[in-house]
């Protein structure tokens, strides 16, 4: 993708010059953004470029996927530093089944259901990252966290994305919550971690946060930050950083359905990268 600031020409009735950023992409598509600003009025251009980066992935990134293929059934490899860690079923896939059993064996009313929206995901999944010590099995609801959950892991949020997920320790039984919010949210409870992060990433707009939390209230120093952009524009970032792309097959290009840092308080640094590579399979 190329880039190129241009000034507007002045009229009688605009005297005033105005800056844009012009992005054009391989095959010839353009999308044309005013120049961002800084707090003192100074053109920001490594700012306005995350802005185009994710609006070009709104408006023009075109989805590869044929909507004829698309099925019920899903399976989303997540993939790490060059492989496969972790691969998330949905609930009315073979695989996903057996692990809701599994659910509702082990924590039989934790929730009121494992099984009530074929779209959550599943998965049994070794630690790769923090927090995650012991074996362990997730599960994705696609809704908003109840009330009762809420009040049991003392979440501080007024506004949930409409998913939440919870990891069930299998040599402990701890249950952990990673709630999803918006970059609002996030910047209304959490600013300096907020701003800390979005400084890091290559895109702004369309990004979003998962925050995990324990029973006691207490929040993960570890903090998700999941969004697109292209897969050049990723790699010279994760460059930049000295980490691994998570892959580097591009016949997976197409099936990527977004990427995901992890961003550590502590070290204020992304320390992952993840991508979820989406499967439709045949139901």
């Amino acid at each position: 993708m190329n880039f190129t600031i241009i000034n507007s020409a002045t009229t009688d009735e605009n005297p005033h010059t105005i800056m844009s950023m012009i992005l054009t992409d391989d095959v010839g598509k353009t999308l044309e953004m005013p120049m961002k600003y800084d707090n003192e009025g100074m053109v920001d251009t490594t700012f306005t470029r995350k802005h185009m980066l994710s609006l070009y992935e709104q408006l023009l990134a075109e989805d590869t996927i044929n909507r004829a293929d698309k099925t019920s059934k899903v399976i989303d490899d997540v993939y790490l530093a060059g492989s496969v860690r972790r691969k998330d079923y949905s609930i009315n896939t073979d695989e996903g089944i057996e692990i809701v059993e599994r659910l509702e064996a082990g924590w039989p009313d934790f929730i009121p259901s494992y099984r009530d929206n074929n779209d959550n995901l599943v998965s049994d999944f070794s630690p790769i990252r923090l927090p995650y010590s012991n074996q362990s099995i997730s599960y994705y609801d696609m809704a908003v966290p109840s009330a009762e959950l809420i009040a049991t892991y003392s979440l501080p949020y007024q506004d949930y994305r409409g998913h939440y997920g919870l990891k069930f320790d299998t040599v402990t039984n701890e249950v952990l919550i990673k709630v999803g919010i918006s970059h609002i949210e996030m910047l209304r409870v959490h600013p300096e971690i907020c701003k800390e992060i979005e400084d890091s990433i290559p895109v702004h707009g369309g990004h979003f946060f998962a925050l995990i939390y324990n029973s006691d209230g207490e929040l993960d120093s570890n903090i998700d930050v999941y969004f697109n952009t292209d897969y050049t524009t990723t790699k010279g970032w994760v460059d930049s950083m000295g980490l691994e792309m998570p892959y580097s097959d591009a016949s997976l290009h197409g099936k990527r359905i977004l990427w995901g840092g992890i961003y550590n308080t502590t070290n204020k640094k992304i320390t992952h990268i993840k991508a979820y590579i989406r499967n439709y399979i045949e139901d």
